[in-house]
């Protein structure tokens, strides 16, 4: 009977790998937005989805960005000579692939105790799944703002920095390539709603190039809060279905949804252009159970967890924040 019931559990925790992923996906607002409504809809491996991409293989991710202009472009008199100089104007961002893993842990003991009926084994499954998916959700949640575990997520702070010139992000320098900073803008602390308003005017101004412009802001729960003041306080008060029909508390800002994050550090807000940045994923490792495993010398058995991914930046320009000093 307790063999029925570990075979219960893999085959159960092997279905349910799908359904981690989604919720991981749909239960974190950014992540949400980038699966559902990102403009990175590049083709990428298998079933991209909005800015979240899935990758076949590789070491490494790799981003294609354009960081220098064509010195063969300009002016010219009639019969003057045209340029044809060689120009390498692309380079390469690579991105280390992360490892997020989790074990759903039983022990024999209770295997064999719930191993009577079928309501007890689905019980005990229900169990180990739930605690499971809950500390996903928390962890990736919480690196997705990552700024000092190494072996986190290169978190939105570690790629829109504060001055916008950190020297290397993704193997690139801004000191070699000044189109690689992210833009920024100062707020005091003390400040009115007008000013909140005014500092958000001009950093999305500052990350807008022609038609490509930021489409997602997110902030924490104070600014959220004078965000939303300010917007009442103006009567132009609008929210955003789209996100909210999902749950999530949003407004918007000149197009762009803007959300409330928790995990969003307090005194920072983050325009996002979602074409230009992407969350990957390894197609074989996005929450995926592997096999069961006997802890060797203890009674208890563990189903591995584990997802490979991490955030990629196209293009750092196109990106900002406000720093609230």
């Amino acid at each position: 009977m307790a063999e029925t019931a570990k075979n219960v559990i893999t085959t159960t925790l092997n279905k349910w790998s799908p359904k981690l992923y989604d919720s991981v996906t749909n239960q974190n607002g950014v992540l949400y937005y980038f699966k559902s409504f990102g403009k990175g809809d590049e083709k990428r491996g298998d079933k991209p989805q909005g800015s979240i991409a899935t990758a076949n293989g590789g070491k490494q991710i790799e981003e294609d960005v354009f960081l220098l202009e064509n010195p063969n472009v300009g002016f010219v008199a009639f019969d003057e000579t045209i340029a044809t100089d060689e120009a390498d104007v692309m380079d390469e961002a690579i991105f280390d692939w992360k490892y997020c893993y989790g074990n759903a842990v039983l022990f024999d003991a209770k295997i064999k105790m719930n191993a009577d009926t079928k309501r007890r084994k689905h019980k005990l499954v229900k169990a180990v799944i739930q605690n499971a998916e809950d500390t996903m959700i928390n962890k990736v949640g919480e690196s997705i703002w990552n700024t000092t575990d190494v072996d986190g997520l290169t978190g939105i702070p570690q790629l829109i920095t504060d001055d916008g010139t950190t020297t290397t992000v993704g193997g690139l320098s801004t000191v070699t390539y000044a189109n690689w900073a992210n833009k920024f803008q100062a707020l005091a602390a003390v400040h009115t709603s007008e000013e909140l308003l005014a500092s958000m005017s001009t950093l999305y101004r500052k990350c807008k190039r022609g038609n490509k412009s930021v489409d997602l802001i997110v902030m924490g729960d104070v600014l959220y809060g004078e965000y939303e003041a300010a917007l009442i306080a103006n009567k132009r008060y609008k929210g955003t279905s789209k996100m909210a029909d999902a749950g999530f508390e949003s407004l918007m800002y000149n197009g762009a949804t803007v959300l409330y994050d928790e995990n969003c550090p307090a005194n920072r807000i983050y325009f996002i252009n979602t074409k230009y940045m992407i969350f990957n994923f390894h197609k074989d490792a996005m929450f995926s159970v592997g096999d069961m495993e006997k802890q060797f010398g203890q009674q208890k058995y563990a189903w591995p967890i584990t997802s490979m991914c991490e955030f990629s930046l196209r293009g750092r320009r196109d990106h900002g924040v406000i720093v609230v000093a």
